[in-house]
């Protein structure tokens, strides 16, 4: 197994690397990309997802299908948008079990730059950075995607500027900016919801207390300003955004 030799220098010497495929069989397709069809990966994938229980996306060694398929000698554009079919974008985010760390696709795609089409670049990096805020709520039977549409546009010119960037320690100084903006606005988004939350049911303390008269209802602005968002806010926030403040 080549990829095992060039690939998995490293590795827990317990892992079975000969039958690593065996109950994975969309990763296989993938690292036969040169050879796959799109039909028959799109079936694979199918069939896995009816499973019950539901099969992991990660195999023995933390690889999803995105790793197989961009680490794989010919990683191909067809069977990268199959999969992102399938798949939510946030499964880029996922690290392999590897002793030095771990890597995330992208980091396989962007080891291997000048060898790799620039579309499939893009459209990997788009996926990673913009498609994952309007597909990630779907895990949540939401289609209604996150985030301001100048987020959106932030992250798309961020992504174009790694594509476009000639410049290997650029080029990574860029990807990690990206990720870090990536992770304020999901932060950011996360506060946003836990606010409406608390201000919801501050309304609907309003309705019940109307109910039985208990004391005068406050209108919705009323209610926004007296429901203590600000003190949940100022509490939560130190574990999920150091930026909230700023």
């Amino acid at each position: 197994d080549s990829f095992a030799k060039n690939s998995f220098t490293g590795c827990p010497p317990k892992l079975d690397v000969v039958h690593r495929f065996d109950s994975h069989p969309i990763h296989k397709l993938c690292y036969h990309a040169s050879t796959t069809t799109k039909e028959e990966l799109r079936q694979a994938i199918a069939y896995h997802q009816s499973l019950t229980p539901v099969q992991p996306v990660q195999d023995q060694f933390g690889m999803t299908p995105f790793h197989v398929l961009l680490s794989s000698p010919t990683p191909r554009q067809d069977l990268l948008l199959v999969i992102l079919e399938h798949y939510p974008p946030s499964v880029l985010d996922l690290k392999n079990h590897f002793c030095f760390g771990g890597k995330r696709p992208v980091d396989y795609l962007l080891s291997r730059w000048n060898i790799v089409p620039q579309d499939l670049l893009q459209t990997v990096l788009r996926a990673w950075l913009v498609s994952a805020m309007e597909r990630r709520r779907n895990n949540i039977h939401s289609q209604l995607g996150w985030g301001l549409p100048a987020w959106k546009q932030d992250m798309q010119t961020r992504a174009d500027a790694i594509v476009a960037e000639p410049d290997e320690d650029r080029r990574d100084r860029l990807e990690t900016e990206a990720l870090d903006v990536l992770q304020n606005y999901e932060k950011r988004e996360a506060m946003s919801l836990l606010e409406m939350a608390v201000w919801k049911a501050r309304l609907l303390s309003n309705l019940r207390l109307d109910r039985f008269n208990d004391q005068i209802v406050l209108n919705r602005k009323q209610a926004f300003q007296h429901c203590g968002a600000d003190i949940v806010l100022e509490c939560v926030n130190p574990f999920i955004s150091p930026f909230w403040w700023d």
